[in-house]
C-alpha cells in the first residue's frame, strides 16, 4: 500500500519537512484502519525514498488476497475522487462513517489546523480560497464568506470564521443535513491519497526496505507505527 502527498512544496518529487506531516497523518489513519477495521496485526511502514510511505501488510491472509479483495480494501480507505480539473474531490456526507469519524476527530482536524492550514498556504491565496469555497453549497453563504475573507488576511482566522458560519448554517437548515463542508474541506486537504496500482497489483514491483531510491538517492527507511518516529523523521 502506498500513500503519497500532494502539497505546495516546490521540491518537485522530493518531500520537505513541512510536507512530511502528510506521511504522519497517513500512517496514523491507515495503520489504525488496517489493524482495527480489518484485523491485520503485522504492518510495517517504510519511507518510499521520495514523497510517499509504503505500508507492508505482512499477515499471511493479506498476502493471499486477490486483486479484487485488495481493491475492495483500497476503496474502503479512499475518499478522494476526480482529477486535477475537479474542484470538489470529496463528499463524505453529513454523518461520517465510524472509521472516517475516528480519523477526523483524532487525526485529520487537529493536524489540519496545527500544520496544514498555517504551513501549506490553505486560505492564503485567491486560488486556495476559491478551492475551499467551492465546498460551500449555498451561494449566498459562499459570497458572504468571500467578502469576509477580503477583510481578514489571516488564514487561521478565515478558517474559524468559515467553521462558525457553516455550523450556524447547518444548525438553521440553510445547509442540508446531507452534507458538511467542514468535513469535506478537511478530508480534501488532510486525508491520505492511495496509489491504487501499487496497493492492489500482485505483479507490481515494490522497493524493499533499505534499498536506495534511484531518483533521489535516499534510503527507504522502516519507521515505527506506534511512537513519534514518523513525526520526527527528516526525509532530507
Amino acid at each position: 500500500m502506498l500513500a503519497w502527498w500532494a502539497g505546495v512544496c516546490e521540491q518537485g518529487g522530493n518531500v520537505c519537512n513541512s510536507c512530511w506531516v502528510w506521511m504522519r497523518i497517513a500512517q496514523l489513519v491507515l495503520h489504525r484502519a488496517l489493524t482495527e477495521d480489518f484485523g491485520f496485526k503485522h504492518v510495517l511502514w517504510v519511507y518510499s525514498g521520495r514523497r510517499g510511505l509504503h505500508g507492508w501488510v505482512c499477515d499471511a491472509r493479506a498476502r493471499r488476497l486477490s486483486n479484487d479483495a485488495r481493491e475492495a480494501i483500497v476503496n474502503y480507505l479512499s475518499v478522494l475522487s476526480g482529477g486535477d480539473g475537479k474542484k470538489r474531490k470529496v463528499d463524505v456526507g453529513g454523518r461520517l462513517h465510524p472509521s472516517l469519524k475516528r480519523a477526523f476527530v483524532s487525526v485529520l482536524e487537529p493536524y489540519f489546523e496545527e500544520y496544514i492550514l498555517p504551513e501549506q498556504g490553505v486560505l492564503a491565496s485567491p486560488e486556495s480560497t476559491s478551492e475551499v469555497l467551492a465546498y460551500i453549497p449555498h451561494a449566498e453563504l459562499r459570497d458572504e464568506l468571500a467578502r469576509s475573507f477580503d477583510k481578514e488576511p489571516n488564514a487561521e482566522q478565515r478558517w474559524q470564521d468559515l467553521k462558525a458560519s457553516v455550523t450556524h448554517a447547518l444548525d438553521t437548515g440553510v445547509i442540508g443535513a446531507g452534507t458538511n463542508p467542514i468535513y469535506d474541506i478537511v478530508f480534501h486537504y488532510a486525508y491520505p491519497r492511495l496509489d491504487v496500482n501499487v496497493s492492489t497489483g500482485l505483479n507490481h514491483l515494490l522497493k524493499s526496505p533499505f534499498c536506495v531510491h534511484p531518483s533521489t538517492g535516499r534510503v527507504c527507511v522502516p519507521l515505527s507505527p506506534v511512537d513519534k518516529d514518523v513525526e520526527a523523521f527528516d526525509p532530507a
